[in-house]
C-alpha cells in the first residue's frame, strides 16, 4: 500500500472572526489524485494554500510527506512545488 503524501485531520483555518475552513480531514496517498469541489468561498484555495505551506493552519493536524506543516514546514518545501 502506497505512503500517505498529504494527511489532513481537523484542519481548521480561521481569519479573525471568518472561519475559512472547518473540520477538514483526508487523506491522499502517493500516487493518487485529489480534487477539492465546492463552490466560491468555500476554503478550496485556502486548503491548497495551507498544504503548500503557504498559510499557516489554525488548529488541528496537517502533514505533507510525513513532516508536520506547523512545526517544520521549511523541511519539506524544497521537495513540494505549485
Amino acid at each position: 500500500m502506497p505512503d500517505i503524501a498529504i494527511r489532513v485531520e481537523n484542519l481548521t483555518k480561521r481569519f479573525s472572526d471568518v472561519v475559512a475552513v472547518e473540520n477538514l480531514s483526508f487523506d491522499a496517498r502517493e500516487g493518487e489524485i485529489v480534487g477539492l469541489l465546492g463552490g466560491n468561498g468555500t476554503g478550496k484555495t485556502t486548503t491548497i494554500s495551507m498544504i503548500l505551506g503557504l498559510l499557516i493552519h489554525t488548529s488541528r493536524s496537517l502533514e505533507v510527506l510525513g513532516t508536520d506543516m506547523l512545526r517544520h514546514r521549511y523541511q519539506v518545501l524544497p521537495r513540494i512545488n505549485f
